[in-house]
């Protein structure tokens, strides 16, 4: 017997479960020179933001690292926090 699953709702496998602590252990990696706690609630806020949009979200997909950047250069300009010049993905160059 042959089968084909599609999971198009994460109802099979969870691919955003655990985001937030994911999110959570890369601010704590890092010295971003604001409050973590108000990183982290930036950070949800500026994800929902990020792919509410249904057009930037087709778009975004297929740059995921370029994402994050955008999603996170959000989320510090929100908490005053450092801004960095972050190299540019292979998608950005192509």
């Amino acid at each position: 017997m042959k089968a084909l699953l599609l999971d198009l709702d994460d109802t099979l496998l969870d691919y955003s479960g655990g985001v937030d602590e994911c999110w959570a252990g890369a601010c704590g990696a890092v010295e971003h020179g604001v409050d973590h706690a108000a990183l982290i609630e930036a950070l949800a806020e500026a994800r929902r933001s990020f792919w509410s949009d249904p057009e930037r979200n087709r778009r975004e997909r297929v740059d995921m690292l370029g994402a994050w950047r955008k999603i996170v250069e959000a989320a510090l300009r929100r908490c005053g926090g450092r801004q960095h010049h972050w190299p540019r993905t292979e998608a950005q160059h192509g």
